[in-house]
């Protein structure tokens, strides 16, 4: 981890904590009193640490992810459970 003048560098803890280097910039969000559906957009990748971090959080709920790569045809599917990745597709 980058630290300058006593200070962890945005890009590096952003990289550690959320799996990219900017943090997602929130597109739509929806709750029930069921489920939530979150839809943002990030740089790199899915920012797959804090989804995990949710399963560990709310260890009860499904975290369900769909991600796509810009300028890819697929689209990965990734569900959490308990901190746990109980299945991963690819479409």
């Amino acid at each position: 981890m980058c630290i300058r003048d006593s200070t962890i560098c945005w890009q590096d803890w952003n990289i550690e904590h959320w799996g990219t280097k900017w943090n997602g910039d929130l597109i739509d969000l929806t709750l029930t009193s069921t489920h939530g559906t979150l839809t943002l957009d990030t740089a790199w990748s899915a920012p797959l640490p804090i989804l995990f971090a949710l399963s560990v959080r709310y260890p009860q709920r499904t975290i369900n992810a769909t991600y796509t790569y810009e300028g890819d045809t697929t689209a990965t599917h990734i569900t959490f459970r308990y901190g746990t990745t109980i299945d991963a597709t690819i479409t």
